[in-house]
């Protein structure tokens, strides 16, 4: 695996070899590093496929730079010095970067990997029909999962007290992962002050980091003329692992009110945990949600919305979720996932 200094390299297999090749991420490198940084990681990396012309590369869905020029001229670059390259598509397009110019240049970078990845038979049909790509050269792989709680009650207990200081009547709403545009937060948010009731008794819980200012001063300012009494408790930062594993045994529902999306890491990360799911009917998020006591209800996140997590509070009890992981680790262990993307690679390399 080719790693940087902050990739988990503690949860890889000891099967694993890990090469430091992409270096440091530090987040207050100057302009002149990043540049130094990336040109010696490019270097590097290339001058591998050079050197063995047999290897795969597998680009896990991200590009060393995120403009659109940057991931064209790293496509091409990949096209001509790897042999065997293989390409995750996780979104089709960037996250809240949906333009003519994007859409055109990553129609021409999906048909340059020798394989394309997809978690979805949505997306598979998305590069068929909308980027020319031939289906022959697209493989479906599910999102698999890294690991499965065994739901210690304790865990649970400690994240309502110890973390988030609720009672024993209050239900945790919870909101996971990067606050970004496209997660309908500032829908979500005007559509509880309009629906939720007193009595309701929920805490709506934010747990993820937001970088975009603007959309950060818009969701306070929406939070703050909330007037159902529901409480917010928004951790506007990184989340730990530890950290994250005992608010999602202490969450009883887990809100997706996605604007768009072709599918989500972080609805896995709720049946890790056996937390249900209500999600917009975005993307493929339908094919999961219902997998662990969860729904998926319209496009839109209105009193129909509310009233599908008001629910599935009601149905939803601890012994499910237990049944929930089980029922996810029985679909989505990486050992039975990953059995098509053998193939394929032993198909490239032939």
């Amino acid at each position: 695996m080719i790693a940087s200094d902050n990739t988990l390299v503690g949860r890889l297999a000891s099967s694993v070899k890990v090469m430091p090749l992409r270096g440091s991420q530090e987040s207050g490198r100057g302009f002149i590093a990043k540049v130094c940084n990336m040109a010696k990681y490019w270097f590097s990396y290339f001058g591998l496929a050079i050197k063995d012309r047999r290897a795969i590369f597998h680009f896990n869905g991200l590009f060393s730079m995120r403009g659109n020029l940057a991931v064209l001229l790293e496509s091409f670059l990949a096209r001509l010095f790897i042999r065997n390259w293989v390409l995750s598509v996780h979104n089709l397009l960037p996250h809240d970067s949906e333009g003519r110019l994007t859409r055109i240049i990553y129609g021409i970078v999906y048909r340059l990997p020798n394989l394309l990845v997809v978690h979805t038979k949505l997306m598979r049909q998305s590069l068929i029909g909308e980027f020319g790509v031939s289906p022959d050269k697209i493989v479906i792989i599910e999102h698999g999962i890294d690991l499965f709680s065994n739901l210690d009650p304790a865990d649970r207990d400690y994240g309502r007290k110890k973390i988030l200081g609720v009672g024993d009547d209050e239900r945790v709403v919870l909101s996971f992962g990067k606050v970004m545009r496209y997660k309908g937060l500032e829908e979500f948010i005007v559509a509880t002050d309009q629906f939720v009731r007193p009595t309701d008794q929920w805490v709506f819980v934010i747990a993820g980091v937001c970088a975009d200012s603007e959309l950060r001063e818009s969701i306070s300012s929406k939070l703050a003329k909330n007037n159902n009494g529901m409480k917010v408790i928004w951790f506007d930062r990184y989340i730990e692992h530890n950290e994250a594993s005992k608010l999602l045994a202490a969450s009883d529902v887990m809100v997706m009110p996605y604007r768009k999306i072709d599918q989500s890491g972080v609805i896995f990360t709720a049946l890790s945990y056996g937390v249900p799911v209500v999600a917009t009917n975005v993307g493929s998020l339908c094919e999961y949600a219902s997998l662990g006591g969860g729904c998926v209800v319209g496009q839109s996140v209105d009193e129909a919305f509310i009233g599908a997590i008001r629910d599935t509070l009601k149905e939803v009890t601890w012994s499910d979720r237990s049944k929930t992981v089980e029922r996810a680790r029985t679909y989505f262990e990486w050992c039975a996932v990953l059995k098509p993307l053998v193939s394929s690679y032993e198909g490239i390399v032939e």
